[in-house]
């Protein structure tokens, strides 16, 4: 009746699948769940041992293929119509999470639900303070505000989706690296005249990069949203980056911009680092950095 899909890469997915596992068996149900790793380089014992389950299935790819086609790789596995996508790093925010995706499928199979994120209270230290807080007030965004723009707020880390669907839009394979899988994603589903149909049912995430590593993905992000920029791939009235870059480039200030990455970047990233990091500063960090792609 339903497929349960986690791509992982160098995480531990057991303590996630024993849990799905004990809603699951409550709801007495037909269910698989899917784990397919990434070709993490070191070996997560917990994950090898999904195999010996039973109605799980785990698989090891021996090079990495990426965010992207993993997932489309995933939903070619599934037994069953409907798809539960969850990133690895995450758990259920309650006892009844699964329950409330099962009583979705009697539903509507033109809508994708999408469960939304939530993090802890509790900061983390001080290394992985920037993600965190950037979580919180960024990505863990109330249900009134995502059923208002349910297409700019999906995340692909919580969302159930019928095969026909998912068939019709896929994630781009086009993407590698990290980075706008989601909101691209997101749009092919508004272009497909899909319905994302934002839900009460969230996540914890987890998995809270330090600050260094955060940084890192985030450039990796923006050359990936210069690619799908330039390709128009992207609504660029729902990601305020390029909102900011369009204004920006339409007062001739691309290259002044530019130059405060370069200029400003240890400044940025001593603060983006600290035990206060601002979002503000993270915010013109992001832009200058996009701005200075634009001038190599």
């Amino acid at each position: 009746m339903i497929s349960i899909l986690i791509p992982t890469y160098e995480y531990d997915v057991r303590f996630l699948v024993d849990y799905l596992i004990e809603q699951v068996l409550e709801l007495k149900i037909a269910y698989e769940i899917i784990v397919i790793d990434d070709a993490s380089p070191r070996e997560l014992p917990g994950n090898h041992s999904l195999s010996a389950y039973n109605n799980v299935h785990y698989f090891k790819l021996s090079s990495n293929i990426g965010r992207s086609k993993i997932r489309n790789l995933l939903a070619s596995k599934a037994a069953y119509d409907w798809c539960l996508f969850l990133d690895a790093d995450v758990y259920p925010y309650t006892s009844c999470f699964l329950q409330q995706y099962v009583k979705l499928l009697s539903g509507d199979k033109q809508k994708v639900y999408s469960g939304g994120v939530v993090y802890e209270r509790q900061p983390p230290d001080k290394a992985r303070l920037l993600r965190w807080k950037y979580g919180i007030n960024r990505e863990e965004v109330s249900l009134k505000k995502r059923l208002l723009s349910p297409y700019r707020y999906f995340f692909g880390a919580n969302f159930l989706i019928h095969r026909s669907v998912f068939s019709c839009v896929k994630f781009s394979d086009s993407i590698v690296t990290y980075g706008y899988e989601d909101l691209l994603f997101a749009e092919g589903i508004r272009k497909g005249r899909f319905n994302i149909q934002p839900i009460d049912n969230p996540v914890i995430h987890q998995g809270i990069e330090v600050s260094s590593q955060f940084l890192k993905k985030t450039r990796e992000s923006l050359v990936n949203l210069k690619e799908l920029n330039a390709m128009k791939k992207m609504n660029g009235q729902s990601i305020g980056i390029i909102k900011a870059y369009r204004l920006i480039t339409s007062l001739g200030l691309t290259s002044f911009i530019g130059r405060f990455y370069l200029l400003l970047t240890k400044l940025f990233e001593c603060n983006l680092k600290s035990a206060h990091p601002s979002l503000f500063i993270f915010d013109l960090y992001k832009i200058s950095y996009f701005c200075h792609l634009h001038r190599l």
